[in-house]
């Protein structure tokens, strides 16, 4: 099996009006809609987005995507994408195929860790959302 990583530099993406700013669910669930064509996806995924200090996107990855109900990837992976961006802010975003609009533990304990690690070398999340087809949840725990 060949994995390979998906990394989109913002301006590349041709989003009319003035840029978008990931400030509110709403952004969020623009931003998502925009790049995945749709907050409804049959598997769970786990999108890391670099920002800049107007918490304007700078890029974005797809860390991981999965079939079951849980997103495995590497709190060093996800770090080193934020570093290699330029950035030292980001935002985590997934969501739950099957429509559950509330954190796991699973979920706030990795948001937590991560957000740990990432102050560890100078970088902080500055949120973690989950999307479902109802909308968008921000963790609170973080």
């Amino acid at each position: 099996m060949i994995i390979k990583e998906s990394k989109i530099i913002y301006n590349e993406i041709k989003i009319p009006g003035r840029p978008i700013k990931l400030k509110n669910k709403s952004s969020i669930v623009k931003f998502v809609s925009k790049v995945m064509g749709s907050v409804n996806s049959p598997a769970e995924y786990l999108i890391v987005i670099a920002i800049d200090d107007n918490a304007q996107p700078v890029s974005f990855t797809i860390m991981g995507c999965s079939v079951e109900d849980e997103v495995h990837f590497s709190i060093s992976s996800v770090l080193r994408f934020v570093i290699l961006s330029g950035c030292n802010k980001f935002i985590t975003i997934h969501n739950h195929p099957n429509d559950v609009c509330k954190f796991s533990k699973e979920d706030i304990k990795s948001a937590i860790e991560l957000k740990k690690a990432a102050s560890v070398v100078g970088l902080e999340l500055v949120s973690d959302y989950l999307i479902y087809s109802g909308g968008c949840l921000r963790n609170k725990n973080i």
